[in-house]
């Protein structure tokens, strides 16, 4: 993605500059900046060697530049799955207000209380939403793996269901999550149960 971006900056010159706010933490950082918005540009500008770059310089306090530089992110058209849903939590981390977390991402409010949600799911799940093959997982799926209340291994079950249609997968879930188990062998007799009623694969 970097490399792109520096072959287009070669052919087209940096045609937006970067945002910044000064560092104004302790003698350390004196004189630095802090990059607010435009880090690939940043990147890619280092990648062909220059020695500078354009800049808009703004005067705001930690709070408003975090919550411009996860709008900036999330207003990508090829953010991932994954990295729209960590940009979202990271936005409520500062931002609890739904509605104004609406209004910055442009984003629903029913699909910021999912991102939320699913959020809490271990890295190595969410990233399957970006996968491709039998290995991807929809939102549904996630959203009912986050329903489950005892810490288990959330690969290990997906393993499980990797070779069932996505409909089932989730009914399959949510039915484990009731048991309250954390014995995953007991996903077994569910999808024996499911094989012998429907075609689930």
């Amino acid at each position: 993605e970097i490399e792109q971006l520096s072959k287009s900056i070669i052919e087209n010159g940096l045609i937006n500059p970067i945002t910044v706010k000064l560092i104004e933490d302790n003698d350390k950082n004196k004189g630095k900046y802090e990059i607010i918005a435009g880090k690939r540009r940043y990147l890619a500008m280092k990648e062909l060697n220059k020695k500078s770059i354009p800049c808009h310089i703004i005067n705001i306090d930690n709070k408003p530049a975090k919550e411009m530089s996860l709008i900036e992110n999330l207003q990508k058209n090829n953010l991932s799955n994954c990295d729209k849903i960590l940009s979202v939590s990271k936005l409520y981390e500062n931002e609890t207000d739904y509605d104004k977390i609406k209004s910055l991402t442009k984003i629903s409010k029913a699909t910021i209380k999912k991102y939320i949600q699913i959020k809490k799911l271990p890295y190595e799940v969410l990233i399957k939403l970006d996968e491709k093959g039998k290995n991807k997982i929809n939102m549904p799926i996630a959203l009912a793996l986050s329903n489950i209340e005892i810490e288990i291994d959330h690969i290990e079950l997906l393993n499980k269901l990797e070779n069932l249609k996505s409909k089932y997968k989730v009914e399959i879930i949510k039915r484990f999550a009731m048991m309250e188990t954390d014995d995953i062998d007991e996903l077994d007799e569910i999808i024996e149960e499911y094989q012998e009623n429907e075609d689930i694969t």
